[in-house]
C-alpha cells in the first residue's frame, strides 16, 4: 500500500509526463481549427476520386 501511494505521488514518474504530454497535444490539436480540415482530407480526397472516375 505504501509503495502504491508513493508511486502514484511522484510528479517525475515517465507515465506521468507521458498523460501530461498527450493531455497538451490534444489540447493543442482540438483548439486549433486546423485539425477538421486534416480530419477531411482523407475522406476529400476519396470523393474526388470517386466523382473523377464517375465523370
Amino acid at each position: 500500500m505504501v509503495d502504491e501511494s508513493e508511486n502514484s505521488d511522484r510528479p517525475n514518474s515517465p507515465d506521468y509526463f507521458f498523460s501530461a504530454e498527450k493531455i497538451c497535444t490534444y489540447h493543442l490539436v482540438l483548439s486549433s481549427d486546423i485539425f477538421p480540415i486534416l480530419l477531411m482530407l482523407p475522406y476529400l480526397k476519396i470523393i474526388f476520386f470517386f466523382i473523377g472516375l464517375m465523370f
